[in-house]
């Protein structure tokens, strides 16, 4: 592995068995997670022009974690930009945000444009390369697990991404407030789980006859439309033939919240509605499922970063 800067017209480059990469000048790419220097592949990358990498600072919070996405980030690619590899233990995915994108795999030769996602799961070998514009691509490093390998699959492929705009919009929307000053980590962990939503529902394999994931379904939708009755985990669970643990397991993997998540945002969301109303915390409180005032304004604090009382403010100044 050689990092270089001259004649060749390269920022650096990496040689390894599993991987070849030239980052010509003029690329550049922006992760959305603060990296310790050892965590960068290649080091020299850090020592080049500050304009070729760039990451948030420390502060900003890894929110993608609970998620199981590694890493992931943007990137701005000129003619002469080239990567082959095969990725041994996560999976790739690259997102054509302008301009087109070469990929061989499989003994074929592909072009992207603007909307479509290269896979590339854990195993395979697969080259992306940029021969005569400008490209720009978000791109993702997604864990090993069921949660993800179900849904992107087991071979190399093209798809369009259907939701694109929303995808793009809010993957920006990440970026802006993760570079902004007054950068707030709750704000980023919402974005990232509609981010995560939105790939789920692009990737989510559709399996007929699976009654379990159909059943959880519908038990979710029950619980978005009357948030506020007795959703006891246990004795939901116990109807569903699961442990607890099973259940929020399941939804997490499939629904990306836990079960507990699920029914606290949506009380929330239902809590929110009722402050907008401009009801007392008490019953607020007792209506959601909260012992008192107290504890709810607590939740409604941690969950929007605003107590009640300036959430009614922010409504009546609208």
């Amino acid at each position: 592995m050689k990092g270089r800067k001259g004649d060749d017209g390269y920022i650096w480059s990496i040689y390894g068995g599993n991987e070849l990469k030239l980052m010509p000048l003029g690329n550049r790419i922006v992760y959305f997670v603060h990296r310790k220097r050892g965590q960068v592949r290649p080091l020299s990358a850090l020592d080049r022009d500050e304009r070729s990498l760039l990451m948030p600072p420390p502060s900003v919070a890894d929110v993608w974690k609970k998620f199981s996405i590694q890493i992931l980030g943007y990137a701005d690619h000129t003619k002469g930009y080239y990567h082959s590899r095969v990725n041994a233990s996560f999976h790739d995915m690259l997102v054509v945000e302008k301009g087109v994108l070469a990929a061989k795999f499989g003994g074929k030769r592909v072009k992207l444009v603007r909307g479509d996602a290269l896979v590339i799961p854990r195993g395979n070998l697969c080259d992306n390369f940029v021969n005569n514009t400008n490209t720009s691509v978000w791109w993702f490093h997604f864990a090993d697990i069921p949660y993800w390998s179900d849904g992107l699959g087991s071979e190399v492929a093209v798809k369009t991404i259907e939701s694109f705009g929303t995808l793009s919009a809010l993957m920006r929307a990440f970026l802006e407030e993760a570079f902004s000053p007054s950068a707030d980590n709750a704000v980023l962990e919402n974005i990232a789980s509609s981010v995560v939503a939105v790939l789920r529902r692009e990737f989510s394999p559709v399996r007929s006859g699976d009654s379990a994931k159909a059943a959880v379904a519908l038990l979710l939708k029950k619980i978005a439309e009357n948030p506020c009755a007795d959703w006891d985990i246990a004795v939901q669970s116990r109807r569903l033939s699961m442990s607890p643990r099973t259940l929020d397991n399941y939804c997490a993997r499939n629904f990306s919240r836990t079960f507990g998540r699920y029914l606290r945002d949506c009380r929330m969301d239902e809590a929110l509605k009722l402050i907008r109303a401009g009801a007392k915390n008490s019953e607020i409180a007792k209506t959601v499922g909260y012992a008192d005032a107290y504890s709810f304004s607590k939740a409604v604090k941690a969950h929007f970063g605003k107590s009640p009382r300036e959430l009614k403010r922010d409504f009546c100044g609208r």
